[in-house]
This record gives structure tokens, C-alpha cells and sequence, in this order.
């Protein structure tokens, strides 16, 4: 797989249990607002009410109800650790500027591996600073059993519809529409929405490159080939081989960032042409790695030889 060292993991929070989960374990929670806790209790309480009931569709696939969503990023090492605050912040802007401050995010940090990566989890829907008097109205259609009194399907034999979604609450004893205080914004802003995933992915990897840019100017961006995930229910021997290959994968790309920056400082008239013979190398080099598991001498050889044909002898024909 080819990597441009922009590692980005983006789901989704289905439960309460999960958000709770990740406030209570590990690191310190950092935010952009300082009454955090507050303003992700009120939008867990109002998820807990307003969550749908889903079946499972025809295609098999059932859709999860959403209480926030969840973005790791690779913190890059030029970082230092007094400045991951302030990466997180620029990295959120690029997300979306609403991540400044009307949208809630929280953030922890963890090490896996000598790598330092930023976990998320960001939110879609405004708190009010101040709760808003509204109507209670009911979020579905109710039914209730005309011979038990109980809320029951609308299938049921004895169901009465009692109030269809959207009507307000009404007070027994007034008359009145009930009403109630709400902390949030019942509409959530679009940010997290997608047709194609890997499109999706891809364009939250453009905003870290972007981050990435703004917090570190003078930082190259290269085209990479990915290293072996090292997990941690890896056997002691194959933690070992995964090691040694990723030392290995590391020194194809140091060759290829040497590549990049001779290509890049070469004057070429054609570099478009140049850059589409070096994209496939990479191919090339991955399905080398990943799929063939080619000696890595080989591999070596493999790339000089691509090197003389399209760039030196291009560079001395140039000349």
C-alpha cells in the first residue's frame, strides 16, 4: 500500500458506554472548550432520546445510531510534545473552521510502537450556551394497546395511534403543549457525510497534509510505501520479523525520498511525465513488498536500474 506517512482511522461512536469509556481510561482529555464534560452529557442525553430503532435492510447492512465520531492522526515526530495542542487545533480547523469553537471536539494522545497519535472525538450538533424553552414533541409515532394501556407496535392487534411524529406533548391537566429546556441544536451541521468511503478518507488525509503544511512549512511531503502493522496480539517471533521488514521497508524509502528530491531539483521540462512513471514504480515496489515478498536486494536493484533509464539518462540527455 502506498502511504505518504498521512495515517488517518476515521469511525463512528455508537454508545454512550463508548464515549464514557474513552473519558474515563487512559491519558488526560484535552478540548477546545472548557465545560467539555457538560456539553457531552447534554448531547448524550439527547441522542439517548431521539435514537432510532433500525432493521437490518435488504443489502444486509443496518445503520448504527451515531453519538459522535471518532478520528485518529499520526502526530508528526517534528512535533514536539509541548506543541500537540496546538497541531490538534490546526488540524480540527482544516476538518471544518466550525471545529474552532461553535462544534465540540475532545482529544487524548497515546504511544503504540515510538509513534505518537492524536485520538478524537468530535461532534455535529451545537450546544446552546444557553438552554432554549421548546415544545415536546414525539420523535416517532406512538401506539398504545387499547385493552392494556401499555405503548405497543402498530401491528399489534388492539393498537391505537395515539400521536404521530412531530405532534407536541399535551398537559392533562392544562391543555397545553408541554415544554421542556434544550441544551442542543436539534439539527446536526454536515460534516461526516460521504457516498464513496475512500474518497472520504481521502479527503480527511488532504486536510492533515494541509495541517501538517501550515504547522511545519519547511516539511516535505514524499510518497511512501507503508510499513507492516505491528499488533499486539503478535507472537514474540512474528513482532520480530515485522521489525525487521519495516527496517527494511524503511530503507527502500529513504531511496525513494532521495528519488523525490532529485526529481523535484532535477529542472525537468517533463516532470508531469516523470512523476507518472515514478507512481507506478511504487506500485511496483508495493506489490514487490506486500504481495510477492521479493528479496529486498532485488527490490534495490530493481529501483536503480528504473532510476538510470528514466532520470539519469533523461538528466544527461537534457544536458
Amino acid at each position: 500500500m502506498i502511504s505518504n506517512n498521512t495515517f488517518t482511522l476515521y469511525e463512528t461512536v455508537k454508545s454512550r458506554n463508548e464515549l464514557e469509556n474513552f473519558i474515563n481510561e487512559g491519558t488526560p482529555v484535552i478540548s477546545n472548550h472548557d465545560n467539555w464534560e457538560d456539553q457531552i452529557k447534554h448531547l448524550a442525553d439527547y441522542k439517548d432520546e431521539h435514537k432510532k430503532e433500525y432493521k437490518q435492510r435488504k443489502n444486509g447492512r443496518t445503520y448504527n445510531n451515531n453519538y459522535a465520531y471518532n478520528l485518529v492522526i499520526l502526530i508528526p515526530f517534528e512535533v514536539e510534545k509541548e506543541n500537540w495542542n496546538d497541531f490538534v487545533k490546526t488540524y480540527m480547523h482544516f476538518i471544518d473552521p466550525r471545529f474552532d469553537k461553535k462544534l465540540l471536539w475532545i482529544c487524548k494522545y497515546k504511544t503504540i510502537n515510538f509513534a505518537n497519535f492524536a485520538e478524537i472525538i468530535c461532534f455535529q450538533r451545537k450546544v446552546y450556551k444557553t438552554p432554549k424553552r421548546r415544545k415536546k414533541k414525539y420523535n416517532r409515532d406512538y401506539y398504545y394497546d387499547s385493552q392494556t394501556g401499555k405503548t405497543c407496535k402498530p401491528f399489534s392487534p388492539n393498537a391505537v395511534l395515539k400521536a404521530k411524529k412531530g405532534q407536541c406533548y399535551i398537559d392533562k391537566k392544562t391543555g397545553e403543549p408541554v415544554t421542556k429546556l434544550q441544551h442542543v441544536k436539534d439539527k446536526e451541521e454536515r460534516i461526516f457525510v460521504y457516498k464513496n468511503f475512500d474518497s472520504f478518507i481521502y479527503k480527511l488525509k488532504s486536510k492533515y497534509i494541509k495541517a501538517k503544511k501550515e504547522f511545519l512549512p519547511e516539511t516535505k511531503i514524499y510518497q511512501l510505501i507503508s510499513r507492516i502493522t505491528i499488533k499486539n496480539e503478535d507472537s514474540d517471533s512474528l513482532r520480530k520479523n515485522k521489525i525487521k521488514k519495516n527496517g527494511s521497508i524503511n530503507e527502500i524509502n529513504k531511496i525513494f525520498m532521495s528519488y523525490q528530491d532529485g526529481i523535484n531539483n532535477g529542472g525537468f521540462s517533463n516532470i508531469e511525465d516523470i512523476y507518472k512513471l515514478f507512481r507506478q514504480l511504487l506500485n511496483d515496489v508495493d506489490e514487490m513488498i506486500h504481495h510477492t515478498n521479493q528479496e529486498f536486494e532485488k527490490i534495490k536493484f530493481f529501483m536503480r536500474e528504473w532510476w538510470i533509464k528514466n532520470i539519469a539518462d533523461d538528466y544527461i540527455s537534457d544536458m
